[in-house]
């Protein structure tokens, strides 16, 4: 059998003829017949539009306009949030035994414990053959003598900006001003004076019923009260007796060994790692 689709060609053009007579008229839409006119009669036929491969990506998803107001709360959140500020360290333990913060026994084994029990400062006791060196980051070193009874001040946060406040009610507290130090004051309080420390090196030694205080570097304004300080200086001490009396004088040899050795075992401590 003969396929008619290749074997006569005349009656396969009069079939194709017919199917686009029967079609209808097909016509351009107004709009466009109008800018083809217009088109062809200055002469300036746009070129057709070519889909283009490239796919854009200059715009944002919409999901990520999401991440504005999240950033703004993040940082609202972390300007807000307290500031760590500098803690106490215990870099040293001589002798064994247990300390008392704030009623709590601590053993000496456990330096970081006694530490952490002094976050916010405290009430710390030493039994007698215990002493401890204290650190408050580049602002202080302490040395609390084996069996003294002190207040260590809390250490300066972001809201606060008065002096760092201690109390020795017995016992002996040295003292070394740091590099942080400068702009900050430290306030000693006894029963029989005040000391106001703004950068030396110094102790204060707490008895019965008096309160020495011992310069080797610097100056310390010592009094009874706030109206009665004067101005120390180093190679100095004043001493102040139970009932208000008061003398200053050189000091003497003991105090001034016992400051030169705290002084040169901490001479380059500030640079030392904790």
């Amino acid at each position: 059998m003969t396929d008619e689709r290749h074997s006569d060609p005349a009656r396969r053009d009069e079939r194709i003829r017919e199917a686009i007579r029967s079609s209808g008229d097909v016509r351009a839409d107004a709009a466009f017949r109008k800018r083809l006119k217009c088109e062809f009669t200055r002469g300036t036929f746009a070129e057709p539009a070519v889909a283009s491969a490239e796919v854009r990506v200059d715009r944002a998803p919409r999901w990520a306009w999401l991440l504005v107001p999240a950033a703004a709360v993040i940082l609202v959140v972390a300007l807000l949030l307290p500031k760590a500020g500098p803690s106490w360290a215990v870099p040293a333990v001589r002798g064994e035994g247990q300390v008392e913060i704030d009623g709590h026994t601590l053993s000496t084994d456990d330096p970081r414990r006694i530490a952490r029990a002094l976050s916010s400062g405290g009430i710390i006791q030493l039994p007698g053959g215990v002493s401890l060196d204290l650190r408050l980051e580049d602002l202080l070193i302490l040395e609390l003598d084996g069996g003294s009874d002190a207040t260590l001040p809390a250490p300066p946060g972001r809201d606060t900006d008065g002096p760092l406040l201690s109390e020795v009610r017995n016992g002996e507290l040295r003292i070394k001003t740091g590099p942080g130090f400068p702009g900050t004051e430290l306030h000693i309080l006894t029963t029989e004076g005040r000391i106001e420390i703004v950068g030396t090196i110094l102790s204060v030694y707490k008895g019965d019923d008096f309160t020495c205080v011992c310069v080797l570097e610097g100056t310390a304004r010592v009094g009874v009260d706030e109206g009665d300080l004067e101005e120390i200086p180093p190679g100095m001490l004043k001493i102040m007796f139970e009932g208000g009396d008061s003398r200053v004088l050189e000091i003497s040899l003991g105090h001034e060994e016992d400051l030169l050795e705290f002084m040169d075992r901490f001479e380059d401590f500030f640079e030392a790692p904790e």
